[in-house]
């Protein structure tokens, strides 16, 4: 034990040099990673986001509520295009149709409609994201114990 120091959590030697200098930090594994089930934290209390300490089922349901936005955006993108691709394949007229005069319609839907669609929606996906996310840190500052007595 003259050559460093033993980390106290899995026993392993340290040398001096590396141990005043490195920071012990605690990272949050999403609960389901290989990571998280090999370092033992699948279901576990004490991760640290954003200076908070949380539970993970916490953390779960966050993911849980951002996917659930993230998928009903994809839904608004991809109903529309797999409608219009049916309804070209069981119409096939709707391909002839040029509203302009010069870009026939499956051009128009698929190029600039679709572009500014995923623009705008991406802009409001990530209002959306961020009122989630303010949302949920504000319910974990008010879970966690007030510090200013002591």
């Amino acid at each position: 034990m003259t050559q460093g120091a033993t980390d106290r959590d899995d026993n392993t030697e340290i040398p001096n040099d590396t141990r005043s200098t490195t920071a012990r930090r605690r990272v949050v594994l999403h609960p389901r990673t290989a990571a998280a089930r090999q370092q033992d934290r699948a279901r576990s209390f004490g991760g640290h986001v954003r200076g908070y300490t949380v539970d993970t089922d916490d953390v779960l349901e966050l993911v849980r509520r951002q996917r659930r936005v993230s998928l009903r955006y994809l839904a608004i993108i991809l109903v529309p295009l797999v409608t219009f691709a049916i309804g070209l394949s069981f119409i096939p007229a709707l391909g002839r149709i040029r509203p302009f005069g010069f870009i026939p319609l499956p051009w128009l839907v698929l190029g600039p409609v679709t572009l500014f669609s995923i623009v705008i929606l991406a802009f409001f996906h990530e209002r959306s994201a961020l009122r989630i996310e303010n949302d949920w840190s504000d319910q974990q500052h008010a879970k966690r114990p007030d510090r200013s007595s002591t």
